[in-house]
């Protein structure tokens, strides 16, 4: 039995000076500590803040730009996981994982950030069951931040796909057995079909337009982002949705329903809940 081998990563390196303030890691993290250092600052006088003090510390940023391509073989599942990383998944023509990243690594001089980023690597590696997974090897970095961005493309009707990011995900033209959970600001889904767990945390909205597939449990869920569903084709589906504090616009056959809705379109093959804080939930269907 024969197995063909990924093919050897194509890797350029850009030397330029990057600001780790003026990430989108580096936004949070220095509004969460800078907040803390106030606290600090008022309790104690003179001393610096500690959001102040790492933000002055990392400032310079070192990337590097490659891909990893890992044929597919009798198990079409795929496993993302990145505390920090947006994603782009998009459908492809090859029977393969394609992943075409972007990592910049930060350090407190030049130096540093390049010996931080050359102990870094992007893994696409095949499991012992078969899943295709994607992650960040840093072990060999003592203390470090970084931004990573992944675009990985993989046949149109996948087995499953498992994605867990700190960033924005963005899912285009795939079938699957879908969970993602996303701490960015954005999860979009655009012409994609399968089961459905999607959950977002803090102001994070989702956007879905696709269809369900028969008989199954779908949940899609935010803390107070904003939900926006568009059903490609007309729904068998049994919809709960529900907003403690926002509103439902557009509820099938209960137009009037502003915090929850509950009907049955179809035969209600499938189930679908939709669940939110105190964002607005807005559906769309065929006519």
């Amino acid at each position: 039995m024969s197995y063909a081998l990924p093919e050897m990563p194509v890797v350029t390196e850009s030397r330029s000076r990057g600001c780790f303030l003026f990430s989108p890691l580096g936004c949070i993290f220095s509004a969460i500590t800078g907040i803390v250092g106030c606290g600090c600052l008022a309790i104690v006088g003179p001393i610096v803040g500690l959001g102040a003090l790492l933000a002055l510390l990392f400032t310079t940023g070192q990337t590097r730009t490659g891909s990893e391509r890992v044929p597919l073989e009798n198990v079409m599942r795929l496993e993302v996981v990145d505390d920090v990383a947006t994603v782009t998944l998009r459908s492809g023509p090859q029977n393969a994982v394609l992943v075409d990243y972007s990592l910049t690594a930060y350090g407190f001089s030049g130096a540093n950030a390049r010996a931080n980023l050359a102990n870094m690597r992007v893994v696409a590696e095949r499991r012992s069951d078969g899943t295709i997974g994607v992650y960040l090897d840093d072990a060999a970095v003592d203390f470090s931040f970084y931004d990573l961005s992944l675009e990985i493309t993989v046949p149109r009707n996948m087995e499953r796909v498992f994605i867990e990011a700190g960033g924005d995900v963005r899912v285009e033209g795939v079938s699957a057995d879908f969970e993602i959970f996303s701490d960015g600001d954005d999860l979009t889904l655009q012409d994609v079909e399968g089961r459905f767990v999607l959950q977002t945390d803090l102001f994070g909205g989702i956007v879905w337009s696709g269809s369900l597939a028969p008989d199954t449990q779908n949940r899609i869920e935010t803390d107070s982002g904003d939900v926006r569903l568009t059903f490609l084709t007309r729904p068998d589906v049994a919809l709960t949705v529900n907003t403690r504090s926002g509103r439902v616009e557009g509820c099938p056959e209960q137009p009037a329903a502003r915090l929850r809705c509950e009907t049955m379109l179809g035969g209600g093959g499938a189930a679908l809940d939709v669940d939110t804080g105190s964002g607005i939930i807005r559906l769309s269907t065929p006519r």
